[in-house]
């Protein structure tokens, strides 16, 4: 999503099905906003715009299929003044031009009409990094009468202007009309803007309404595939609608709706048809997960998971937080100063792996033990340190011994940040700063993984070429030179697999012992790293692979 930089463990997740015929569509019912349109009043002086309340779906009666979904959030630009997020899903002038979106972005005076730029994102392709570009074609107006209506006025650089009388879509769960507290925001405290950063400049803006136990929100996208330079007849946009009970934080059967045969504010006779599914599990206030799946239009047969993350800040009373505790608890990745990459993987309060790597290829491990404290961490004692690759010729070594401390801050406008420090005998201390991994929370299939692998399997300072199968059921078998082992994995409720390793003859340097360990998939790659501590946490044994 354009124009915002990224704004933290997990929840029980409880599976909520919900039928996918119970809802009306909403543009069908916008024309039920019209009476109350005609009767907005001018805002009354007590009105407060700075108030989260004011988030959520937005449309002008006299339109059709078109609308904003806001993300307002309160004292972001300083006490009493809020940030407007929105994200306009509409047309071309022409209803052969197809679908267009554009977002805006400013701050949201206390008093008269807020004023800001109207942005246009082009060049991206659907759930793809491609990189896409924003610039501002134009400026828009917005004032707030009250918490169920505002004016906005809109001028284009290509001349377009107009006004338009917008009201709520769904009801007012939150919002305040004078000075008197919000309630308490239960599930609208999801409501916002939200991205996964893998993406080139695409997200959703979401409005999770408590009172009427719905989720209404907008996807904007790129068509499938769109060239970079193919404008604005790139871009592509649908809705999500469906309902979600109370405290339900794992939501199935949401529909995404394709509208179309829309003009650019103005009547005309629109066409809305369900063109797939979507799972949205609710991981914490700033994680999210989407699994999507197209069964008609354009993007019939496409599906994925996107790792979602609130782009602005998240809302105040928001009660899905993870347990301090717990929170450093996952994947973390960053870039060393040197360009190279490292990635973080803490699987349970008493445990650490860094794997540094270059130009794709893992170069050195480090692993030991730590201590959790509040939102600190530290190692007692040293731990480990040796030289990694995949290519047996390029050899490996016993690096110096390692001490690893650091703090995590889950939340905020700079979440999900580990902030280490790693203490090398004879050498400068390493300062890394490394970023959540929000794919750490999307399971990954055994079925993803199984098939033929090839890599490395050993100890510090040995380690052999390593041919193995890995079974639909997570069973390992496989030779390293004259070693024979078998292994397993097993799925978990995050991309972690629980590994277990034995040597099934004399030639296996770690011995006949069943190891047990951790390890991780990655599907860019195709990927399999898995280690074990051996000898007492003196050494470990891994398995690298690259699946054929």
């Amino acid at each position: 999503m354009p124009r915002f930089t990224h704004a933290s463990h997990r929840l029980p997740k409880r599976a909520t099905r919900l039928g996918s015929t119970f809802l009306p569509l909403l543009f069908a019912c916008v024309a039920f906003c019209a009476l109350a349109c005609a009767c907005a009043t001018a805002r009354a002086a007590s009105f407060d715009p700075n108030q989260a309340g004011l988030s959520g779906s937005w449309a002008n009666a006299a339109t059709d299929g078109q609308g904003f979904v806001f993300d307002v959030v309160e004292d972001f630009q300083g006490e009493g003044r809020a940030l407007i997020f929105g994200g306009w899903f509409t047309y071309d002038t022409d209803a052969a031009g197809g679908v267009r979106w554009y977002t805006v972005q400013g701050e949201l005076a206390r008093q008269g009409a807020s004023t800001m730029a109207i942005y246009q994102t082009l060049g991206g392709s659907f759930d793809s990094p491609q990189p896409a570009t924003t610039q501002a074609i134009g400026e828009f107006s917005i004032e707030f009468t009250d918490c169920t209506h505002a004016s906005a006025n809109y001028r284009f650089d290509d001349g377009r202007t107009g006004d338009l009388p917008l009201a709520r879509l769904l009801g007012n769960a939150t919002c305040r009309p004078g000075a008197s507290s919000p309630a308490a925001p239960g599930s609208a405290a999801w409501s916002g803007a939200w991205a996964d950063p893998s993406n080139g400049g695409q997200g959703l803006v979401l409005e999770f309404n408590p009172d009427q136990q719905l989720m209404f929100g907008a996807w904007y996208a790129f068509a499938r595939g769109a060239a970079a330079n193919a404008g604005a007849a790139g871009q592509d946009w649908y809705t999500l609608q469906t309902a979600v009970p109370a405290g339900a934080t794992s939501i199935a059967d949401i529909g995404i709706y394709a509208t179309r045969d829309g003009r650019f504010d103005a009547h005309a006779a629109t066409t809305t048809t369900r063109v797939g599914t979507v799972k949205l599990d609710m991981q914490d206030c700033v994680h999210a997960t989407l699994a999507y799946e197209f069964t008609a239009g354009a993007l019939a047969g496409s599906q994925g998971t996107l790792a979602l993350l609130r782009i602005t800040p998240p809302r105040t009373g928001c009660a899905v937080q993870p347990p301090v505790s717990l929170a450093a608890i996952g994947s973390w990745k960053g870039t060393e100063a040197n360009g190279g990459a490292f990635h973080i993987v803490i699987p349970d309060p008493d445990s650490y792996l860094i794997i540094f790597s270059s130009n794709n290829a893992d170069d050195r491990l480090a692993y030991g033990n730590i201590n959790i404290n509040g939102n600190q961490f530290s190692s007692p004692a040293q731990g480990i340190s040796f030289g990694l690759r995949l290519a047996p010729s390029e050899g490996r070594y016993r690096a110096p011994p390692v001490l690893f401390k650091g703090t995590f801050q889950r939340g905020g406008p700079m979440q999900s940040i580990l902030t280490t420090t790693i203490t090398e005998a004879q050498a400068e201390d390493e300062f890394l700063d490394a970023h959540w991994d929000a794919g750490f929370d999307t399971p990954t299939p055994l079925a993803d993984v199984a098939g033929h692998h090839s890599g490395i399997l050993g100890v510090v300072q040995n380690g052999r070429p390593a041919s193995f199968e890995v079974a639909v059921d997570g069973r390992v078998t496989g030779t390293a030179g004259s070693c024979q082992f078998e292994g397993r994995l097993e799925a978990s409720d995050s991309n972690l697999f629980g590994w277990t390793l034995r040597g099934m003859s004399a030639g296996c340097t770690f011995g006949t012992t069943t190891l047990h360990g951790v390890a991780w998939y990655d599907r860019s790659q195709n990927r399999l790293r898995a280690y074990t501590p051996w000898a007492q946490g003196t050494n470990v044994a891994y398995l690298v692979s690259t699946r054929d």
